[in-house]
């Protein structure tokens, strides 16, 4: 229609509009005037989240509402016009500025009424404004040209001739323009219309059309009209995507869920906003596909920042799920089930009431840079609130995650595959609440590997990390301290609580063997004990520190330092374990045990307890002093010392062998052969295992390996050092430098002199001893030369 034509029938419309005016006269306000009224407050109760009391505080919350428009908007008036204006003005009067009861009707060139819903009429209402519907194709809104539509006063307007004009169909874009969104709907509920020209395929929503410039920069803002794409029964065909959107609702206004899709396929949203969603959520979305959120924010919603359900993956970035600190009411921040995988970057889901964010996926879960801190809130007398959670058969990585200061928990995650954490935070989660304790930093379960580099479990009540792992768990660089929690029960009596980090890995009932590994880890200062280690094979503790375990009264005597129960060997070099207030360590294993530079000293009882299965205790250097019992206690075991192990001021003497029934063999070496010729015999694998004894001699000394291999790899190592050795021999003598720094195991074996007579080398083969006789005087072995 020619714009001749167009400023005509507006200018019927206008003069309709100031007749019916006349006839039922409305009281408004001018431009730029402002009624008197007190904007809102609203008072929401909050109980206290300190844990000490049950008592309620009021809040009060003000919102700013929006200045007065020009002329009051008609209640549920779904029609409108606009106005022309001789001079270019910021916004131009739109049907929402008429005045309430004013009835409103469209003539044609004869005088004679066009039906709201025809091409006439839309033309005629029309603006250069929002919204219009353009197609896929289209990246630029041209209303009325390129198989746009003309532009509407409203979303009502905009889908209602959509759906009776199925020349409009497929993939398509709406523009809304930028600022506030004026369209009069107390929603925008796409499932009221008849939309199967469009449903089936992708639709767009962008906000944030500059008329002006065309750009799509902006944020267009709907003010308490919630959205609503699809429903569970009848979801949207296509992709949906909404971009550049701000629903904002008034904290008493507007209930139910800001956003609602249901989408056969995909969901993605880029910039939207959805605040104070009185009753329900910020958004609620159902994909049969995927949900990808991008610098969004959710905060301050009734029962969630994000409800998300998808058949395949999630993917959040640079997002907020959380409350403000002082106008906490959103209950979780984002609650995720799906069946694929889960990507979180970015996200922030702090100071909710119940959890911070709670994944069940169906694959793996990566968090990383994000935050689920300060979750806390009271139902009735009972503490609720967690951090995070992560349910999944499949794998959890772990990165750069801060869950602190909340109620119940910092992270729970709950694998089928392997876990990785690496420079996260789980600290301070506590309910200060001398009657409930529930107060944790990590737990984890796996179906796999565990493995945490540069984590902190600190100041947490009840335990700082308990980590279960069907195979092998490492960890490193990582502090469990200062945990410590007291209770009182209707009597006053104390019940201590807090311990640093409990670890158990393998699984007898599938046979599954797992290995502990821990390096350079502090669990100090906890109530109950620093570490407790479980695992069906070795256990390795280097470089760590479990000190000042204590309840800190005489009457409860609790806090041990280290416990380790293993079916396989422990290794324990160069670690601290003083002043606990029971015992330093206690150590039980099935095969043999190494204490190598180990320190105990300070200990209530004994400094280390270690209990074998007739097995050997290989003990090098360290100290061992100043315990209320014994520096060293030994059951079931033959202890092999070496280097110079300092004993001293212990209060019930320095080394204590309980009584036991093991045979332990004699260490006789093998008579060596004699060789006048001076040459080796020529070492010989067939590759066969079993308990095999190789000799090399010279004229003056002989060396023999005894060592029971678990591999051809073994004998061939063992040959080897063996036959280094008997080539030094030809100049008088091996010294310990020259013997590690020639030994091709060197780099990958755990290697401990025990007397000048014996070297015990413990590799990926197993133990072996090498034995040198018949006389040490040119062996130097006990040390350089």
């Amino acid at each position: 229609m020619s714009i001749k034509v167009r400023s005509s029938l507006l200018s019927l419309v206008i003069i309709a509009v100031l007749f019916f005016s006349a006839i039922g006269p409305t009281i408004v306000y001018a431009d730029g005037g402002t009624t008197t009224d007190t904007p809102p407050t609203e008072t929401t109760t909050e109980c206290a989240s300190d844990g000490t009391t049950n008592e309620c505080s009021s809040e009060a919350v003000t919102v700013e509402e929006p200045a007065a428009p020009a002329v009051s908007a008609p209640e549920g008036d779904s029609s409108a016009a606009n106005e022309p204006s001789a001079a270019p003005v910021e916004q131009a009067a739109t049907l929402s500025d008429v005045p309430e009861n004013t009835t409103v009707a469209v003539v044609n060139a004869e005088g004679q009424a066009e039906p709201l819903a025809t091409q006439a009429a839309a033309e005629a209402l029309a603006t250069i404004s929002d919204p219009v519907w353009c197609p896929a194709a289209q990246t630029t809104p041209t209303p009325g040209l390129n198989g746009c539509t003309t532009s509407f006063s409203s979303f009502n307007l905009l889908l209602t001739f959509l759906s009776i004009n199925p020349t409009y169909q497929g993939a398509g874009t709406i523009y809304v323009q930028q600022g506030a969104y004026n369209g009069g709907e107390s929603s925008i509920n796409f499932n009221n219309y008849t939309l199967s020209n469009i449903s089936n395929a992708s639709l767009t929503i962008q906000g944030g059309w500059n008329i002006s410039t065309n750009d799509l920069n902006g944020t267009s803002t709907f003010n308490n009209v919630p959205i609503i794409i699809g429903s569970a029964t009848n979801p949207w065909g296509g992709s949906v995507f909404i971009n550049n959107l701000t629903l904002g609702f008034n904290p008493t206004g507007q209930s139910g869920t800001g956003l609602t899709v249901n989408s056969q396929v995909d969901i993605n949203l880029l910039n939207v906003t959805v605040t104070n969603s009185a009753t329900g959520a910020g958004a609620e979305l159902n994909a049969g596909n995927d949900v990808n959120i991008n610098n969004s924010h959710f905060d301050r919603n009734k029962t969630a920042g994000a409800i998300i359900r998808a058949k395949r993956d999630v993917s959040i970035r640079d997002s907020t799920f959380s409350n403000p600190t002082n106008g906490r009411r959103q209950i979780t921040g984002l609650d995720i089930v799906n069946d694929g995988n889960v990507s979180l970057l970015n996200v922030i889901a702090n100071t909710n009431r119940a959890a911070g964010a709670t994944i069940n996926s169906g694959g793996r879960v990566s968090i990383n840079n994000s935050s689920f801190s300060d979750t806390k809130a009271m139902q009735g007398s009972a503490f609720i609130g967690y951090g995070l959670q992560v349910v999944t058969p499949g794998a959890i990585d772990i990165n750069a995650v801060t869950a602190n200061n909340n109620f119940l928990w910092g992270a729970s995650l709950n694998g089928g595959g392997d876990v990785a954490i690496a420079n996260s935070f789980f600290n301070g989660n506590t309910t200060a609440s001398p009657g409930f304790i529930d107060d944790t930093g990590l737990l984890v379960t796996s179906g796999g590997n565990v493995s945490l580099l540069n984590v902190q479990a600190n100041d947490n009540r009840l335990i700082g990390a308990t980590i279960k792992a069907a195979k092998d768990v490492a960890i490193s660089n990582s502090t469990f301290t200062g945990n410590k929690g007291v209770t009182l029960d209707s009597t006053g009596k104390q019940t201590f609580w807090g311990y640093g980090l409990q670890v158990i890995a393998g699984d007898p009932a599938t046979s599954t063997i797992g290995n502990i590994s821990l390096n350079a880890v502090t669990a100090s200062n906890n109530t109950l004990f620093g570490a407790h280690l479980e695992a069906n094979g070795d256990v390795t503790v280097s470089g760590s520190d479990f000190s000042g375990q204590t309840s800190g009264v005489t009457t409860d005597q609790v806090g041990r330092g280290l416990e380790i129960i293993s079916g396989g060997t422990v290794f324990v070099d160069t670690t601290t374990i003083n002043n606990n207030q029971t015992f330093g360590a206690n150590i039980k294993a099935a095969q043999e045990i190494f204490l190598d530079a180990v320190t105990a000293t300070g200990n209530g009882q004994n400094g280390v307890e270690v209990q074998g299965n007739c097995t050997t205790l290989f003990l090098t250097n360290g100290t061992y002093s100043n315990n209320g019992q014994y520096g060293l206690s030994i059951t079931d075991m033959k202890l092999k010392p070496s280097g110079t192990p300092i004993f001293a001021a212990n209060g019930a003497g320095d080394i204590f062998e309980n009584p036991t029934t093991c045979v332990f063999p004699a260490n006789t070496p093998a008579a060596p052969p004699v060789d006048n010729t001076g040459t080796d015999p020529a070492p010989v694998d067939n590759g066969t295992p079993g308990t095999v004894a190789q000799t090399h001699s010279t004229t003056e000394e002989s060396v023999s390996t005894v060592y029971s291999p678990s591999s051809t790899g073994a004998f061939r190592d063992s040959v080897a050092i063996g036959s280094f050795v008997a080539k030094i021999n030809n100049t008088g003598s091996v010294t310990l430098n020259s013997f590690l720094a020639n030994s091709s195991l060197a780099q990958s074996t755990h290697l401990g002199l025990f007397t000048g007579k014996y070297a015990y080398v413990y590799s990926m083969y197993g133990m072996q001893i090498f034995l040198y006789s018949p006389t040490l005087n040119n062996v130097a072995m006990v040390g350089p030369q």
